[in-house]
């Protein structure tokens, strides 16, 4: 009986809607599953990465296609700004490959080392043709063209101060977004030109979105212009660890104990 009643209070407080700033969500769908984290494309498709294993699902959670390689090994960070042709970076083995949009692997993998890189630590996609890159043993950020040709290279120990190893980056409209170790954000052009954007709390990700940042922290989901004003803030009201929060559209996607729970803005 003690068993009933428990698993029937876990249903009760995971059903709750979950209000923000004038909005409610409500839970449409549970995707059990072990995932390590989360990116959703352009068009809203889902993607799980979990150790070597990339599942595609569409935005309300209907599985499509998987990619999986022992070969390559465990994926660190997928670029999705063309779905047309994904960026896989694999730091254990120092690779990157590309999937096109059946996540049918095109070519072989790239070892980076065959470039003079043997640590990356990012990778992404450079809209200009090419990658960023960053070179954890020169603590450089290297960008470099189609045929892995460098165009400039910054030394980030002179450039952007002490602590300055970049936790994550992305590229948006030809401008790279880098957050580094005291989560400070800069924006970099096209030419390695800086500016200093923001202070950000301890977090990992973020999403820019036209002209704003979107990330998540303690219970909260932000959204912020790039000058760091406060746009929106829609808090989260579950019990437990949450391991990440995006939102796309009229939903809102909650990563919880190996879980993805899928919510619905009707009001939208």
């Amino acid at each position: 009986m003690d068993k009933v009643f428990y698993k029937i209070l876990i249903l009760y407080y995971l059903i709750l809607p979950f209000c923000g700033v004038s909005q409610s969500y409500y839970l449409v769908k549970t995707i059990n599953t072990k995932v390590d984290y989360l990116r959703i494309d352009i068009f809203g498709s889902l993607y799980l990465v979990n150790d070597n294993k990339l599942s595609r699902y569409d935005s309300i959670g209907n599985f499509i296609d998987e990619f999986s390689s022992n070969k390559f090994g465990q994926i660190t960070s997928v670029d999705l700004s063309n779905p047309m042709r994904l960026l896989l970076f694999s730091k254990t083995n120092n690779q990157i490959i590309y999937l096109d949009n059946k996540l049918t692997q095109i070519g072989d993998a790239i070892d980076l080392s065959q470039f003079g890189i043997y640590n990356a630590g990012l990778v992404c996609n450079s809209m200009m043709g090419g990658l960023w890159l960053f070179d954890e043993t020169e603590n450089k950020l290297l960008r470099v063209d189609q045929n892995m040709n460098l165009i400039f290279k910054i030394d980030l120990r002179t450039s952007t101060g002490n602590n300055s190893t970049p936790i994550y980056f992305t590229e948006y409209q030809r401008k790279l977004y880098v957050l580094n170790q005291n989560y400070e954000l800069f924006e970099i052009d096209n030419f390695g030109n800086q500016t200093f954007l923001m202070q950000l709390p301890e977090i990992k990700y973020f999403e820019v979105d036209n002209t704003q940042i979107n990330y998540y922290f303690e219970f909260d989901f932000y959204k912020k212009s790039i000058d760091g004003k406060l746009i929106d803030k829609i808090n989260i009201q579950l019990n437990g660890q949450i391991n990440d929060v995006q939102i796309f559209e009229n939903r809102l996607y909650i990563l919880k104990n190996s879980c993805l729970f899928i919510h619905y803005n009707s009001s939208h």
